[in-house]
């Protein structure tokens, strides 16, 4: 899957989760949670009409933490009741059919041409703490409705819709498809997308090999062909493309537009091994679209490769596009151009890598389970990879703390995590530092990395001021006065919101110099790093020590 940052991602990282009894819950047998005297208690309901909503489901999870989360129920005024809690951070969660799932605190951002979701509040609580406001605010599902045209204004029917948005990924903006529930175009060339929380949308209309990336029951058959992938308004162009604006609680009708014609191709080829022979199946092939060598849109055609490694693409429109492929003995990237009917293109797989080394500790907190320790891969290069995005890979820890990594294909930048009290100070091999480097994992198994964990991290805690008096809603960035430290994945960005009384702590910060801002509003944009020097100017520094804890008071910026 597609590793994606969005500003909930940005978000304290929330560890394990389990579930343990509330008031008004259903229980299941289950390691008993950690018992406290602290409760929290309050009401599920429509954010549009303030009414209740019954039978909602709430999960309680530690922020940060490995604590064992809850699970309960509101009654039937929408209420609900968790106590017996142990002093901590705490996200609450709500879920409901027909409704966004929303988090205590969370609300719709305000920047212009946005409905996007602000990351909802952590509840901090200290023994014997009862917090009885803790409503939580659901908003209705929304829908895209429209009908899809042919190149002569009559209706197109059965062509697949897909929905998508433009979401960081990798450190840049892509085009990311997003869950849905949209079938083909009927015989009226009519679609409706719905169960989508509000937000900008992008409709395409796909074709060809393209249609068939979808599960069997919502995609159309092959045949639909005829046309190039085709983004609302009506252009094959991805950069021209607009958003549909779904606004909170509303339908959008009329989507109408027409698709694009466009000279089709077939492509043929073969996977091979390194010696030239067919690639042992079963393999599965995926084809991208790209624009200046890289994959921008997210929208694959998926192909199953024969048992003697042949694959037939058809109606493939002229572009650039890269073939990628992922398998336990197979990873291979062919990326291609295609003017007309193309044979014999030659997929040649190379064998996935496996990394080993060690993981140490610096600092005196009790270190975590090695079970629950993990390291990934975040690719930074999806053009090189025989696997698209961060999945997870085969890894595994033994008790001296050497591990083992598997499944590896791709440029990228390792990360480690497990308890949120660690973490990642550095990644040498040979001596080098490849922290945050992108290194290629495709050439050769790679022995004797070196994972250095520390606890010896500071945080940043304090309030806000909106004018003369405080502010209770706003979110915090902190990040390093070096902008060389912002590249994909930084470690020094953090993200933070106000608790329930209106404090904030942004924590897990490495020592050094870092700015700190209060927004009223997030975009989604805020690991950009034209983003984050735009903020430079208005924001406060903080220096963090090994440890240290640090408190400042920052004024509100609207922008």
């Amino acid at each position: 899957m597609i590793s994606v940052i969005r500003p909930r991602s940005c978000a304290l990282a929330l560890a394990l989760l389990a579930f343990g009894p509330a008031v008004g819950a259903r229980q299941s047998p289950q390691t008993p949670a950690p018992q406290g005297t602290a409760r929290i208690a309050g009401h599920v309901i429509q954010a549009s009409t303030g009414k209740p909503i019954p039978a909602a489901t709430l999960q309680l999870l530690s922020w940060p933490g490995n604590g064992v989360p809850r699970r309960a129920t509101v009654d039937a005024h929408g209420a609900f009741e968790i106590g017996g809690l142990p002093p901590g951070s705490y996200k609450l969660t709500a879920t409901a059919g027909g409704y966004v799932t929303g988090d205590y605190g969370q609300a719709r951002s305000t920047v212009s041409g946005s409905s996007l979701s602000v990351p909802g509040k952590p509840i901090d609580l200290k023994d014997g703490d009862h917090f009885d406001k803790a409503d939580v605010m659901l908003w209705h599902t929304s829908a895209i409705e429209g009908q899809l045209l042919d190149e002569f204004g009559d209706p197109a029917p059965d062509v697949t819709v897909q929905i998508a948005q433009v979401l960081m990924a990798a450190g840049r903006t892509r085009m990311m498809p997003v869950p849905s529930r949209v079938a083909p175009t009927d015989d009226l060339g009519r679609f409706r997308a719905w169960g989508l929380p509000p937000g900008d949308y992008y409709v395409l209309a796909l074709s060809g090999p393209f249609a068939i990336q979808l599960p069997p029951s919502m995609a159309a058959t092959p045949a639909a062909a005829g046309f190039a992938p085709t983004y609302f308004p009506g252009t094959p162009l991805a950069t021209a493309a607009k958003p549909v604006h779904v606004d909170v609680g509303g339908d959008v009708h009329d989507v109408v537009f027409q698709l694009s014609p466009a000279p089709l191709f077939t492509l043929s080829g073969r996977v091979v091994d390194v010696d030239g022979r067919a690639a042992a199946g079963p393999l599965g092939l995926q084809m991208y679209q790209t624009q200046g060598g890289d994959i921008r849109a997210f929208i694959p055609a998926i192909l199953s490769v024969g048992a003697d490694g042949t694959f037939t693409y058809r109606n493939v429109p002229a572009g650039s596009y890269v073939l990628l492929t992922n398998a336990p003995s197979c990873a291979a990237s062919a990326p291609f151009e295609i003017t007309g009917d193309g044979s014999d293109v030659v997929v040649t797989c190379r064998r996935p890598i496996t990394a080993r080394g060690r993981i140490s500790f610096d600092g005196d907190a009790p270190r975590p389970p090695k079970e629950q320790m993990r390291i990934t891969l975040r690719p930074t290069d999806f053009v090189s990879g025989g696997q698209v995005g961060g999945g997870l890979r085969p890894f595994h820890v033994n008790d001296d703390w050497t591990f083992e990594i598997g499944a590896l294909s791709t440029v990228g930048v390792l990360r480690a995590a497990g308890d949120p009290a660690w973490v990642l100070k550095s990644i040498t091999l040979d001596g080098k530092d490849i922290t945050d480097t992108p290194y290629d994992f495709r050439l050769t198994n790679v022995e004797g990395l070196e994972v250095v964990l520390t606890s010896r991290v500071g945080s940043v805690a304090g309030t806000v001021q909106d004018e003369n008096q405080p502010s209770t809603d706003y979110n915090v960035l902190v990040f390093s006065e070096d902008a060389a430290k912002w590249a994909f994945p930084s470690r020094f960005v953090a993200f933070a919101r106000s608790n329930q009384q209106g404090r904030f702590n942004a924590g897990g910060l490495l020592p050094g110099n870092y700015l700190a801002v209060a927004l009223a509003d997030v975009s989604g944009t805020e690991q950009d790093p034209a983003f984050l020097e735009s903020l430079r100017s208005v924001a406060t520094r903080v220096i963090i020590g090994e440890g240290n804890a640090a408190t400042v008071a920052l004024k509100l910026i609207k922008r």
